[in-house]
């Protein structure tokens, strides 16, 4: 693949991050954020190594638009996670800060750590490497209990009211 093509192919994860944002929310409050995110982190992983395993442009195209429909279901609903985490609402800027501080972190370490991995299994890995660092937050997101939206009895019939209406 030439640069030109190459350096669009993440504008395939991209695009469909941006169109699929603001229905990763409307699914969120009907199942629930900690599921909505464990679902995106299953498509993510499973395009990934769908694009390990058959490497051509048209399928790692495809999974990259499935990855990015992915990554919206679990970054859309992350932060709200952790505002309705904080135990008082002077608490959720400590808690946002503390997110967005693991959350660079990744962004700093990430690239070395699968970029090491790369190197040493060797380039054909990438996509598999991403899918194993997916795969291990996966599990992660099992051990969160807390950080669903709780609602007052009023609050859930009206609610259920507005989505009839719907």
């Amino acid at each position: 693949m030439d640069r030109g093509p190459a350096g669009f192919m993440l504008n395939y994860v991209a695009i469909p991050f941006v169109l699929f944002a603001f229905p990763a929310g409307i699914i969120a409050t009907k199942i629930g954020r900690r599921l909505t995110i464990k679902i995106g982190l299953v498509l993510f992983i499973v395009a990934l190594f769908i694009g390990f395993l058959i490497p051509t442009i048209t399928v790692i195209t495809i999974a990259f638009v499935i990855a990015g429909i992915g990554w919206a279901l679990v970054n859309i609903n992350s932060i709200v996670i952790v505002w309705e985490m904080a135990r008082t609402e002077k608490k959720i800027g400590t808690y946002t800060g503390v997110y967005y501080f693991f959350s660079f972190m990744a962004a700093i370490i990430g690239p070395y750590l699968v970029g090491t991995l790369t190197d040493l299994l060797g380039k054909t890995t990438l996509l598999l490497d991403g899918a194993i660092f997916l795969f291990v937050a996966l599990i992660l997101m099992f051990f969160v209990k807390r950080g669903e939206v709780e609602l007052t009895e009023e609050e859930k019939l009206a609610k259920k009211k507005a989505i009839q209406e719907l």
